[in-house]
């Protein structure tokens, strides 16, 4: 009798996964630790790339060191030489020289990358290390990282950064500055309106070309604003949410939605947790909890 063959491992096909360049928290709720666990919780696997160590506690961050720039460029070297790179999620920086490796590691690949800009920490921090002042971070964003973002997600606030405009407060400046997010060369742009001033919906503003004459579709995407003291790492939750999303092979209107979805479900059962009184992180597995 003939033995069947046996594939080696280099003959398996290897499975993609998403690569999250960002920096990390101490605490777990934004950065690196989100984008992982938001990755695990929606079924996708994900690799690291730490860009910075900061120390934060809630609401607040006590120290930045940013990893030097061929540390970071081993470490995506050691990912991509082992694994199957099928998205990247792009999170803070920590400096230019990183943010130029990791451009130009972006360039070479041609990976879809959702772009989320990361200036400062939600408490106000500066996430910059090297000196250079927020302009020239923001133009970095604007001139290299947008052209080659499959989808960029700035929040109101860092839109307006981008844009040069004051920070949209109607439906109307939602989306025109959606709209215009795409001039800075974007494939799609999603404007996060969970710091907007409606108390009653949080929407957000889904950009891209639809139909064969280049016509920019905007989509909202709606849900009720929850009262709650725990909402560290939203932003990060839904830019990986999107990432895992479109790693699985749904569409972006279907991955922005299972990622809208996902984060509702964290926020609202944030406070089940209990490990802060306030500025708390998500609960990313309270459906297995």
């Amino acid at each position: 009798m003939v033995k069947p063959c046996t594939p080696t491992l280099h003959d398996i096909k290897k499975s993609p996964v998403v690569l999250s360049i960002a920096g990390s928290d101490s605490c777990a709720g934004a950065g690196i630790q989100a984008d992982i666990k938001t990755c695990a919780a929606m079924g996708a696997y994900a690799c690291s790339v730490v860009t910075a160590v900061t120390a934060q506690g809630a609401g607040r961050v006590d120290g930045v060191f940013a990893m030097p720039a061929s540390l970071v460029r081993d470490q995506i070297r050691a990912v991509t030489q082992t694994y199957t790179v099928g998205v990247v999620k792009l999170g803070m920086m920590g400096n230019l020289a990183i943010a130029q490796i990791v451009a130009d590691f972006l360039h070479d690949s041609g990976l879809p990358v959702v772009i989320d800009p990361v200036f400062k920490a939600s408490a106000g921090a500066d996430l910059c290390t090297d000196g250079q002042g927020l302009n020239e971070v923001i133009a970095f964003y604007r001139e290299v990282f947008a052209p080659i973002a499959s989808v960029i997600t700035p929040n109101i606030q860092e839109a307006a950064q981008l844009l040069g405009v004051p920070p949209a407060d109607t439906h109307e400046t939602y989306d025109l500055q959606a709209r215009t997010l795409l001039d800075l060369g974007a494939s799609a742009a999603l404007l996060k309106g969970g710091h907007s001033l409606d108390n009653r919906l949080c929407s957000d503003y889904l950009a891209f070309p639809d139909g064969p004459e280049g016509q920019i579709n905007v989509q909202a995407f709606t849900a009720a604003r929850l009262k709650t003291p725990h909402g560290h790492g939203t932003g990060c939750t839904l830019a990986s949410g999107i990432a895992a999303g479109l790693l699985q092979g749904l569409t972006l209107l279907q991955a922005v939605s299972a990622a809208k979805n996902h984060l509702q479900g964290a926020l609202a059962a944030a406070g089940r947790l209990n490990v802060v009184s306030e500025h708390g992180p998500l609960h990313h597995f309270a459906h297995y909890w």
